[in-house]
């Protein structure tokens, strides 16, 4: 799961589901994979083992200097050519590979379905509330808010 230089993220996730047993087959040429369906759960979602990223990484660099803007991500398409970079003052970012999509309808008639999207989410970490902040989880611990308090980080 290092993605500190430029890596196919439908690769990485077949090398992912190899590793916890799941068979699937990777296109390099075409930038797909396949894998057996999983069966539907109620309510449309699938169940079984999950194929995907859906993993806090932490952001080097992070809360450095008041104001500092750290490189979280720079994604790119080489089919259609697009290119999204984000900087974030946030400690961790989220990355999402659309692991439970499933027909969701989109611009012109398009239906989406698992994989065919990323998010990137700057952030805290997960369940760091606890962390010892003396630790490197818990240097970004996070932020306890008390009422009327406003929590806000740049992206």
């Amino acid at each position: 799961m290092d993605f500190t230089s430029p890596q196919v993220v439908g690769k990485r996730m077949a090398e992912q589901a190899a590793q916890v047993g799941v068979d699937v087959n990777y296109d390099p040429l075409a930038g797909t994979w396949t894998h057996p369906l999983l069966p539907d759960a109620p309510g449309g979602a699938r169940s079984g083992t999950v194929i995907g990223f859906d993993h806090n990484f932490v952001v080097r660099g992070a809360g450095v200097a008041a104001g500092h803007l750290s490189l979280v991500g720079d994604v790119s398409c080489q089919r259609s050519g697009r290119r999204l970079t984000i900087h974030s003052s946030a400690p961790g970012v989220q990355l999402y590979t659309a692991n439970y999509v499933d027909r969701v309808p989109g611009k012109g008639d398009a239906l989406y379905g698992q994989h065919h999207g990323l998010c990137l989410e700057t952030q805290h970490f997960p369940s760091s509330i606890g962390a010892d902040p003396s630790t490197s989880f818990g240097k970004g611990a996070c932020p306890i808010l008390s009422p009327g308090s406003v929590y806000s980080h740049q992206v």
